[in-house]
């Protein structure tokens, strides 16, 4: 069976609207989300969604506090997981002081996003600003922080997705990242 939907990334409330009239409409197990936009979604409806379903999804709160790379990277700091030095901007203008205490490498990462388009490596202090704006200006909506400004650590990237349940993992699943 498939089902054609408004863009979660394009027609916020249209993809929503559509999300809850099809769950409502029909029978299903569970509704799973493969994408920041959609999970945002679920993340906002969450009370209304598992009424109509399952949806393994935490809170608003601990969901932000997992999604947003500049909330993860201050949780891990205050718990003394190393992470590499990352800035965070009030305001673009703030970029050009940066530049000049940086060494680059560096990586410019949207808060919000894990996409290959919201993350860029910059090799030279010229094009920081343009990078930082580039991947601001992907941004949803213009009150969400600018990106972060990390240091370049070399070497393989890996990922791990789990679901737990309680503070117990049911599922845990971890991937090298390829390239």
């Amino acid at each position: 069976h498939r089902l054609l939907s408004p863009s979660p990334n394009l027609e916020v409330a249209a993809y929503t609207d559509w999300l809850l009239e099809t769950l409502r409409r029909g029978r299903y197990d569970a509704t799973l989300f493969f994408g920041e936009s959609t999970a945002d979604v679920l993340s906002r409806h969450r009370d209304r969604v598992q009424a109509l379903t399952g949806c393994p999804l935490p809170s608003r709160e601990i969901f932000l506090a997992a999604d947003r790379k500049d909330r993860v990277m201050r949780l891990a700091r205050q718990i003394d997981v190393p992470t590499p030095a990352t800035h965070e901007l009030e305001r673009i203008e703030e970029v050009e002081d940066l530049a000049g205490r940086l060494e680059f490498p560096v990586v410019v990462k949207g808060v919000y996003s894990s996409g290959s388009q919201q993350v860029e490596v910059v090799r030279e202090r010229a094009r920081l600003r343009e990078a930082v704006q580039r991947i601001a200006a992907l941004r949803q909506d213009a009150t969400l922080p600018l990106p972060v400004i990390q240091e370049f650590i070399p070497g393989r990237g890996y990922g791990l997705t789990a679901l737990v349940r309680r503070g117990e993992p049911v599922a845990v699943f971890m991937h090298r990242r390829m390239s």
